[in-house]
This record gives C-alpha cells, structure tokens and sequence, in this order.
C-alpha cells in the first residue's frame, strides 16, 4: 500500500528534492489497486454454448497519482519536475518508508491542478512493465571449499530465477541444486577454469564469462536454477565466490 505514505523516489531522486508529496484529495478515503488487471483468452467454438477456456492473460500495474506541491511554483520549478518526470523507459519507483518497487514510466494525460495562485497538485498514471510489484534488491554471498548447502527465502508467491555470478576457485565443475523443488534438475558448469567469472540470468537463460564470451552454452545443461515460495534449500557443489541476486516478486 502506498496512497499513505508521503514521500516517494523515483527514477533515482526523491520527491522531497522538488518540494512535492504524495496525496490524496478525494473523501479521505485511500483507494488502492489491489491486483492487476486481468482478461480471459478464451476460444468460441461453433455449435458450443461455453467457449473453450485457454487462461488468463494479467495486464500490466497502471498507477494512479496525485502529487501535492508543497511550494509555490513557478516555470523554474514545473520545467524541473517536468524533466525528472519525462523518462523514456522504465524507472524505479517507490514510497518511502521503502518496501516494495514498481517499475513503470509516465502514461496518459498529465494535469497540473491549481488555484491560479501557483499552488496545487500534479496528477498523472504510471503504467508498470509487469502485473507484479517487486521487494528490493538482495545479494546473498557465499564462499564454497567443495560443497555447502545454503537456504535462500522467496517472500513473493511467485516463482523467480535468481541472477547468479560465479568466480571459480580451481579448474572444475559447478553444480546447483534446489533441494527443495522436489522434481528440480541440478543446474551444471563443467570445464570451468581458475580465477574466470560466469554471471548467468535464469530468467532470459544467458551465460556469459570474463574468458570466452557466451561461449560457455556447451559446457551447460541449461536447467535454470528457480526458487519457489518460501525457504529454498540450495546445495552448491564445486570451490567457488557466489553470489545470488534477487528481487521477490508480489501481485
């Protein structure tokens, strides 16, 4: 939730840097979405009275703000905002105290609402890149002699794959296994040299190493390591630096 909460940071600089807030002007009543939009994709077939279900597509957030200028303004001052605002691809935003992230960019029509005595509010909708509001960034660091079995939480109800860099210690292998996805299938390195670097993204399936590029493909089985809700127990097998870095993710 955060209609109630006063201050915000997006796009890197914080609200109170232009004198604005975040509020509300309606009945005193906060009004928040409580999930996103969502359709039915659905088949008619000929001669049926009930089309045939295929699921449910979710539409992005779309956020509906109102932004108190605590301050008179002046052409200085909406010209200032007006640039912070003017993004051209997905920024982080969040309300502080800092709790979730929406990443999302300006829509629609923006309004300046005022009383001809340069004071009012800026009303605007930021469209989000997802359904899914996200928990702030963590990094979980690891040093592993042979082997060690670490627990991971995803506080999100949603399945997510961790960006993961490894610095090998030792030519070898690297495998990954969560323990706790029942019919999960160890993610595996094989072939990897002392000292080189490996940063792989589950969720876009890239490899990349400091030595040879994407080349790594060949040396993968291309089972991606995913952390289901809750507490995932993750068994790491080679010498190794690991780092795991994730964002929960929330409808």
């Amino acid at each position: 939730m955060f209609r109630e909460k006063m201050h915000f940071i997006f796009n890197g600089q914080r609200s109170t840097d232009f004198g604005i807030i975040n509020c509300a002007v309606d009945d005193g009543l906060f009004r928040e979405e409580f999930l996103s939009n969502r359709s039915i994709n659905e088949l008619s077939v000929a001669g049926a009275d009930t089309p045939y279900f295929e699921g449910v597509k979710r539409e992005p957030r779309q956020l509906k703000l109102r932004f108190w200028m605590s301050e008179s303004w002046d052409e200085k001052k909406i010209n200032e905002i007006a640039e912070w605002l003017d993004v051209n691809y997905y920024q982080p935003l969040s309300f502080m105290p800092e709790d979730y992230v929406y990443y999302c960019i300006p829509v629609d029509v923006t309004e300046i609402v005022h009383n001809g005595l340069k004071d009012g509010y800026l009303e605007l909708s930021m469209r989000c890149d997802s359904p899914y509001k996200y928990s702030p960034i963590t990094t979980v660091h690891q040093k592993v002699e042979d082997y060690k079995t670490i627990e991971i939480k995803n506080t999100g109800r949603i399945k997510i794959t961790p960006e993961i860099t490894i610095v090998k210690k030792g030519d070898g292998d690297i495998s990954l296994s969560n323990l706790s996805n029942f019919n999960g299938k160890p993610f595996t390195l094989t072939n990897l040299e002392d000292g080189e670097t490996i940063i792989i993204d589950g969720e876009y399936e890239t490899i990349q190493s400091d030595r040879y590029g994407n080349l790594r493909y060949e040396n993968c089985n291309e089972e991606y390591l995913w952390l289901r809700y809750g507490v995932n127990r993750i068994k790491i097998e080679g010498s190794c630096q690991i780092n795991f870095t994730y964002q929960c993710t929330h409808n």
